[in-house]
């Protein structure tokens, strides 16, 4: 996963993980651990909620979350 990328769409909106937690309707402390990848991932639901309030191309979701 690019965390990076994925911070800079954050920083964008002026928003926060906890701002993703709220969003995702899970605890911060779960949404640093799929971000850090500590054992957790983002589901398809999740990703498509973010797609949807990041406008995340298929390209970003790729760079995102496939990246190697």
């Amino acid at each position: 996963m690019n965390k990076n990328l994925l911070n800079s769409f954050m920083a964008k909106k002026g928003e926060t993980q906890n701002d993703m937690a709220t969003l995702l309707g899970i605890s911060l402390s779960r949404v640093n651990a799929k971000i850090n990848e500590n054992g957790a991932q983002f589901n398809q639901t999740e990703i498509a909620l973010l797609k949807k309030h990041y406008n995340l191309s298929p390209v970003d979701i790729d760079s995102i979350f496939f990246a190697i």
